[in-house]
């Protein structure tokens, strides 16, 4: 049992960091979109929210059906000469980023609803034979 209750803390540890991760992500995703829709895109790029929006796509770039070249094009530009304003394409590949990561997140969550769920039969089931365990021991030595 105390091995199962440290393997299930170390799950949910990784789990809260990655749901955690995943939340900050789609934030940026979000803030990205709001940006842009109002015409601020070049005052974006010099957030925090863009910065990591930078870091997702550089280590989950392959994650994502979408052609982000675009994306980082936009991100690396600056707002000097020669900047040009996100284009729909940005929209719809940070849409389609947004919707992959959205159901990306669901179905961790309800994997790890899974994993708890299955956590606590163990114990019940583990709780209730060393229950029986006691019991019959206890009747054999009296």
């Amino acid at each position: 049992m105390d091995e199962a209750k440290a393997i299930r803390e170390k799950d949910a540890a990784a789990f809260a960091s990655e749901n955690a991760e995943d939340k900050a992500n789609l934030k940026a995703i979000g803030k990205a979109i709001s940006a842009i829709k109002n015409g601020l895109g070049a005052g974006f790029l010099q957030t925090p929210a863009a910065g990591q929006l930078r870091r997702l796509l550089h280590d989950k770039q392959d994650d994502f059906e979408a052609d982000t070249e675009s994306l980082v094009s936009f991100l690396s530009a600056d707002e000097g000469e020669g900047f040009q304003a996100p284009s729909d394409q940005i929209l719809g590949i940070l849409g389609q980023m947004k919707d992959t990561m959205d159901k990306d997140l669901g179905e961790v969550v309800a994997d790890e609803e899974a994993a708890i769920k299955a956590f606590k039969d163990l114990m019940a089931a583990k709780t209730k034979e060393e229950s029986a365990l006691t019991a019959a021991i206890e009747s054999k030595t009296k």
